[in-house]
């Protein structure tokens, strides 16, 4: 009975993302290449770019082939500060039940984000869980942390389903290792922009305000 389940739940799963995927491109939408300082933008590669029916788009790319980088878009449902919207809490994180995501694998962790109608936002809690979290800014129109995780994970409704989360030690290199990683929201355009830098290898440096510095701030 439970494997039964199982399989319609999957096959479930394959049918939604088809019906909500546009497919993928192998190219940063302009919208999100704009958020970057144009100086650094020629040091972006191997861009793939999720596109959806129902949610904003999804792109993943390096930087200098050293640094994954995701872009995500929550749209507004009123012009407030960040600071009104984003609300951050030390918990540890994990999926929410029933609740189909779909993954993006990178070298030292995975990221998963819920298949679903995205609602416009009027508040998103940041659950984050590891080492040396430090936030580097925080005002009306961009917040950003620097921390070796273990998990971190988004909420665009407190009492809502996990809507984003990720996971640390998917690579030998971290294995059961926290990771370092930038997180930085930036509004702009009536909307919010999350953007998470984290290194592929122990062997790269990470300092607390690299991210902030790649953009066009």
């Amino acid at each position: 009975m439970i494997a039964g389940g199982y399989s319609v739940k999957v096959i479930y799963g394959f049918f939604k993302t088809f019906s909500q995927s546009k497919g993928v491109s192998r190219s940063i939408p302009q919208e999100y290449l704009n958020l970057f300082d144009e100086k650094y933008r020629s040091e972006f590669n191997s861009p793939f770019t999720y596109r959806s029916k129902v949610s904003s788009d999804v792109s993943n790319f390096l930087y200098k082939g050293t640094y994954s980088v995701v872009v995500y878009k929550f749209p507004l449902l009123k012009n407030i500060s960040l600071e009104q919207i984003v609300k951050e809490k030390m918990l540890d994180s994990k999926a929410s039940s029933d609740v189909l995501y779909s993954d993006i694998s990178q070298q030292s962790y995975i990221l998963k984000y819920k298949l679903d109608r995205l609602n416009l936002v009027s508040d998103i809690s940041l659950s984050m869980r590891g080492n040396n979290i430090e936030r580097v800014i925080k005002n009306d129109s961009v917040i950003c942390y620097s921390l070796k995780f273990i998990s971190f994970s988004l909420k665009i409704d407190k009492d809502a389903d996990v809507d984003i989360l990720a996971q640390s030690g998917t690579n030998e290199d971290f294995r059961g290792e926290p990771v370092p990683v930038n997180l930085l929201f930036l509004k702009r355009n009536k909307s919010v922009y999350f953007v998470i830098l984290a290194v592929n290898d122990r062997h790269h440096s990470l300092t607390s305000n690299f991210l902030y510095e790649l953009m066009d701030i």
